[in-house]
């Protein structure tokens, strides 16, 4: 199939944002050289440096794979929309450092001493959760490696 049917260089190019392609190339083991062509649509990445570049960039594989549109961040800055993106997203790129798991340990229980006594324990854990949980995920997943 040839490389501009699919927007698989476009994406990966949204998803990276602001950020220079040595930085999310040299995690997954590939030079800015060739990650270029990728971003550019003259190459197509294999199904392991596809997954191993979604996991860095903090997306599903399928979210380069998809057909519809790239997502847009949330325009609303709710914490009902901060809570959903924290349980549907993959965090932080996967070259990031986890938070240690003593740290997220006090956090989790913070969180719960906040929820099982504050007055405010909905307002509390929309300002806590979106970040524990990331932070959680993002562990777990280093853990995993």
């Amino acid at each position: 199939m040839v490389a501009s049917d699919l927007p698989i260089g476009d994406r990966i190019s949204h998803y990276r944002g602001g950020r220079r392609q040595d930085a999310a190339a040299g995690p997954v083991g590939i030079s800015p050289d060739y990650m270029s062509p990728i971003e550019r649509g003259l190459k197509v990445p294999s199904v392991p440096m596809l997954y191993a570049l979604a996991g860095e960039l903090g997306v599903p594989a399928a979210a380069l794979l998809s057909e519809q549109a790239p997502m847009e961040a949330e325009s609303t800055d709710t914490a009902e929309a901060a809570v959903g993106r924290a349980f549907l997203g993959y965090g932080p790129p996967r070259s990031t450092a986890p938070v240690p798991s003593a740290v997220l340990r006090d956090r989790v229980e913070a969180a719960w001493r906040s929820w099982q006594t504050s007055g405010t324990r909905f307002t509390g854990a929309a300002e806590t959760l979106p970040d524990l949980v990331s932070d959680v995920e993002h562990a777990a997943r280093a853990a995993r490696r």
